[in-house]
């Protein structure tokens, strides 16, 4: 596989990270057997929920622009090294961005 393809594979990841995070706060915050429930009436989120629930909204968002690029680039054969250096900052970038916000 090419970077490019590995790189979607990275962010991909990335959304995992940011979902366990989200869970793992969900649990801490709440309980798992609220989680087990429907959630109809909520009690309000604390900052971490909402934090990690933005988290997780721009990473899908990211990917939603992230992954077309790459595979265009990576159907019509153009690769560079310019090309393999942004999508593995993008992975980075991904990585680093979800303990910092």
């Amino acid at each position: 596989m090419t970077v490019e393809l590995w790189s979607l594979v990275g962010v991909t990841m990335a959304l995992v990270a940011a979902i366990l995070v989200q869970a793992t706060i969900l649990n801490l915050v709440r309980s798992p057997l609220f989680n087990a429930t429907a959630r109809d009436n909520p009690p309000p989120e604390t900052i971490f929920q909402t934090r990690a629930n933005n988290t997780v909204r721009n990473t899908v968002e990211f990917i939603a622009l992230f992954a077309p690029l790459v595979l265009v680039a990576h159907l019509a054969g153009v690769t560079s090294s310019t090309i393999e250096t942004a999508c593995i900052a993008a992975v980075i970038a991904r990585f680093v961005y979800i303990p910092l916000y």
